[in-house]
């Protein structure tokens, strides 16, 4: 099947079904008005034991070949369901529970899996059945009766847009104007969906509109080439006056540097891009902030303190390669394989906006190394490690990379940045982190067919 057969070519009714969709979370009944976790409060669940039952609900509906849609949906009426004002004293009362006890938190969280699954599937499942795949932590009545108060909490409406069918249909909507390999829009597809379900897990994205998840994941894609080249014009010696009064001025006038970042993607998605934006367009998507004549000006500038150099290589390309070389002598499921190319582009996604790995001392090189360790670090494929890990200390015997210290301080700052609450630290050029085994104590219990589930009062 070909990727786009999976983006829908009637554009009328895709604008139709995206402005309804956009109508819909604007509208206060699908809003979650306010973050409803205090960091500072030591009685209250924390975003990383939500975390985990997210990761939990993952397992469950890959385990049953559903949709992981069906998990974003779930913790969408889960965050809405403690983020808005209740409509009842008895759902307000569950709700406070909710917030302060883990045991109700994560019933709450399995009721709300259970209520998407019914309403996104083809296929129900049963609650006796469902008890038993969560070990019988909960018994069928509490989930029922838990599943019922939660859709009186959100007065029965249960469909608010996910970002994963926002950013479909805006892919929908590019499709006839943009013409791409089919293997480019395999590419978007998959990390569009791979961005938003990671948005899922992340407490931060519970309060923020589907559409802007959505928006944000594409233009992330192809972001990585633009910032290389933000980062090079300020970073290095400006070869003409006029360079150099722009790279001055972007560095303290925020309307300039977004103007010199607007520029620098405009030029990266005629370079990567197999069909050009006209600079109209590009004008019109970023809301007319800047004139037409303003971006082509800056992109000219940009171009010309470039020295016209733009096809640095990115950390990803640099990720594939080695990873390429590794290929023939490591053999691995193909799963593993997939889990090994998903990290490593995020890591290097991360590195991206981080400013420490933009300065001249960070090759993309040092990135990708970094990553690929870090990933190869994860304990999923601890059996690969040693085998993984000697074949990619040849690889870096063979060719020019920096120092192993340079790598492992690259390999503490994504590992900080994938987890800012991990800390890190350095042994033999080899970081560890001090909490790697912090996670085997979160399984309790154990789906019938291996599915780790959270447990009561573990969160703690």
């Amino acid at each position: 099947m070909k990727p786009t057969e999976n983006l829908s070519r009637n554009t009328g009714a895709v604008a139709d079904c995206l402005a309804a969709m956009i109508k819909r979370e604007l509208t206060t009944k699908y809003s979650c008005f306010d973050a409803y976790l205090n960091p500072s409060d030591p009685n209250m669940i924390t975003a990383g034991d939500r975390m985990k039952l997210v990761d939990w609900c993952y397992d469950i509906v890959d385990h049953c070949n559903f949709s992981r849609e069906t998990v974003a949906s779930a913790m969408e009426m889960t965050d809405r369901f403690l983020g808005m004002p209740s409509t009842s004293v008895h759902t307000a009362r569950v709700s406070d529970e909710a917030l302060v006890d883990p045991s109700k938190f994560q019933l709450l969280t399995i009721a709300a899996l259970y209520t998407s699954i019914k309403i996104s599937e083809k296929v129900a499942i049963s609650s006796e059945l469902f008890a038993e795949m969560c070990s019988h932590v909960y018994t069928v009545e509490e989930i029922e009766g838990m599943e019922r108060i939660l859709l009186i909490g959100l007065s029965w409406r249960c469909h608010a847009p996910t970002a994963h069918q926002v950013g479909m249909s805006i892919l929908s909507l590019l499709l006839p104007y943009v013409d791409i390999p089919e293997e480019t829009w395999g590419f978007l597809m998959d990390e569009m969906r791979y961005l938003t379900e990671l948005a899922v897990r992340d407490y931060y994205f519970s309060t923020q509109h589907a559409s802007t998840v959505a928006l944000a994941a594409i233009f992330n894609i192809i972001m990585a080439s633009a910032m290389e080249m933000v980062d090079r014009f300020l970073g290095m010696p400006s070869n003409s006056a006029d360079a150099a009064r722009v790279s001055d001025e972007a560095l303290v006038d925020p309307s300039k540097f977004q103007l010199l970042t607007i520029a620098a993607l405009y030029t990266s998605v005629k370079i990567s891009e197999k069909v050009v934006i006209s600079s109209d367009l590009f004008a019109e998507m970023c809301s007319h902030v800047h004139t037409v004549e303003e971006i082509e000006d800056m992109e000219r500038t940009l171009l010309i303190g470039l020295s016209w150099r733009c096809h640095a290589p990115t950390a990803h390309q640099v990720g594939m390669s080695i990873l390429s070389l590794l290929l023939p002598y490591v053999d691995i499921p193909e799963v593993t394989w997939g889990f090994l190319i998903d990290e490593m582009r995020y890591l290097t996604e991360l590195a991206v906006r981080d400013y420490y790995f933009s300065t001249s001392t960070q090759r993309t090189s040092t990135i990708a190394l970094a990553a690929i360790f870090n990933v190869i670090n994860d304990a999923s494929i601890k059996e690969r490690r040693e085998l993984l890990g000697a074949y990619l200390r040849v690889i870096m015997e063979c060719f020019d990379f920096d120092h192993p210290n340079q790598i492992a301080a690259a390999r503490s700052r994504l590992k900080f940045l994938a987890n800012p609450k991990i800390r890190v630290q350095e042994d033999n050029g080899d970081e560890r982190s001090l909490d790697e085994h912090a996670l085997d104590n979160v399984v309790a219990g154990k789906h019938v067919s291996g599915a780790p589930l959270v447990s009561n009062h573990q969160f703690k």
